[in-house]
């Protein structure tokens, strides 16, 4: 157990009886994350935790890390998902709209910035859960209340937006949520439903739009030049480095393997997969600094320079979430990766997503596991300043929770075989009535609004460590 924090009242923004839900809902809030009175301050706790988790970084690595954690409050978020899971893991929380039979694959570590433009494996442009790391099988609601921490905290980012008008704004992406889940009650509508230019708001279908004029050729040009008549990576660009023989010999010996976890078409194309070049990739996003990443230059369907493709290979390892599983069902998924976190991943990818990448496979390679996905030329978040505009705030924040009930709709018996029933039956017969559902808004939106505070007091216990150890870190 951990500390927390103290808990938010908003009784004197609501009516009595919402402020009664509310404080119920607080004082279980408090009594499922407060610890013993012997236990370290929270903000002991939270310093202890991130260097933990970061210790295995070189020192310029976390420092460069720890720089960009604290830019902002919602890239201190992005990087500390394993606070969230400390937090709300295995909470008691969960059993009023969970229990044994509302558990799916999840994201794992929802937030606005995990929703992309994503490129099918039939070459259409949709908007859908993205990067899958954190993917694991667990409650619904671990997903759902993060994402709306995310919204809320990307609101704070962007100018914010008065009171009332955020507590309607996690309202309607619940509902949207509940609503979505409804409309795949009795068929099967979640396995064909996309959000894509025909049928997302025109400010996100304009976005796609865009997106979907660009090509194969593009993401070539950009990482790679041709010398000789022969395609290769682009040293002189920032980030990407020759790797060692030793380093290609094994990426060698290890691709018919990659290949036997593939589902699709393309291990059946002669060639295809013929290595032309390798490069590692040394400069990264926040979490993938110190991971071991490597970018595949591939034959593609032939032999010209301007169809190959690039496969991005990264290192994977246990979730945070892993510890909070149910044991019995991570016993179960443990045996069917065979203990291979990447190919985890895989799993929850293509459970999850709507005719994912054909290049999603798994390797092992130099004694760790990676994760092979295709670098595609539309894969990109929505800018997040949107958020703050009235006029798209509210079919956003519509448009998250339709894609998450999707998400979650098709990763339940219809994609695993370890979840034997239907989420959206499960989860709306403990919603069914009217005031079941008032009682589930207002949970999403008390912990959305709980743990954004927390999150904002986690982030300057974070900052203030940082500011009063900078003349050591200077010295080292």
């Amino acid at each position: 157990m951990h500390p927390a924090g103290r808990a938010h009242n908003f009784a004197s923004s609501v009516g009595k009886e919402r402020a009664k839900q509310l404080a119920i809902a607080a004082l279980l809030l408090l009594c499922s994350i407060v610890s013993s009175a012997s236990a370290e301050p929270r903000a002991d706790w939270v310093i202890s935790q991130i260097n933990q988790k970061n210790a295995s970084l070189s020192a310029t690595f976390r420092a460069e890390k720890y720089t960009l954690m604290a830019e902002t409050m919602f890239a201190f978020f992005r990087a500390t998902n394993y606070l969230f899971w400390a937090d709300y893991g295995s909470s008691p929380l969960l059993a009023t709209f969970g229990g044994p039979t509302t558990r799916v694959w999840l994201q794992g570590d929802a937030h606005c910035d995990n929703v992309s433009a994503l490129l099918t494996n039939q070459n259409t442009v949709v908007f859908d859960l993205d990067d899958f790391d954190e993917t694991l099988i667990a409650d619904y609601q671990l997903d759902l209340w993060r994402m709306a921490v995310s919204i809320l905290l990307a609101i704070s980012e962007n100018g914010g937006l008065p009171q009332k008008t955020q507590e309607q704004l996690i309202d309607a992406f619940a509902s949207s949520y509940l609503n979505t889940l409804r409309s795949y009650r009795d068929n099967v509508g979640e396995l064909i439903t996309t959000y894509s230019v025909g049928n997302t708001p025109s400010f996100l279908s304009d976005w796609m739009v865009q997106l979907s004029e660009q090509t194969h050729l593009r993401v070539l040009k950009k990482m790679t030049t041709v010398a000789s008549g022969k395609r290769m990576f682009d040293y002189d660009k920032q980030g990407v480095q020759q790797v060692a023989p030793s380093v290609l010999q094994a990426i060698q010996a290890a691709m018919p393997a990659y290949q036997a976890t593939l589902t699709g078409r393309l291990r059946q194309i002669p060639g295809y997969f013929r290595i032309k070049d390798v490069a590692q990739k040394t400069k990264g996003g926040m979490g993938s600094l110190g991971v071991t990443r490597y970018f595949v230059l591939i034959e593609g369907v032939s032999a010209s320079q301007d169809d190959d493709r690039i496969l991005d290979i990264k290192a994977q390892s246990a979730p945070a979430g892993w510890q909070y599983m149910d044991p019995t069902i991570r016993d179960q998924l443990l045996n069917q990766i065979g203990g291979d976190h990447a190919l985890r991943v895989v799993l929850g990818y293509r459970a999850m997503g709507y005719r994912s990448d054909e290049h999603l496979g798994s390797l092992s390679l130099q004694g760790e596991r990676f994760f092979v996905r295709e670098r595609t030329p539309v894969r990109s978040a929505f800018e997040l300043s949107n958020i703050a505009n009235p006029q798209r705030a509210l079919p956003l924040v519509q448009q998250w929770g339709a894609v998450l009930a999707t998400a979650h709709a098709r990763a339940d018996q219809d994609s695993s075989p370890l979840i034997p029933y239907e989420l959206e039956k499960e989860v709306l017969a403990k919603v069914a009535t009217d005031k079941q559902r008032q009682a589930f808004l207002a949970r999403v939106r008390q912990i959305a609004f709980f743990y954004a505070k927390q999150v904002g007091e986690d982030y300057k216990a974070f900052k203030d460590w940082q500011t009063a150890r900078a003349p050591v870190a200077a010295k080292e």
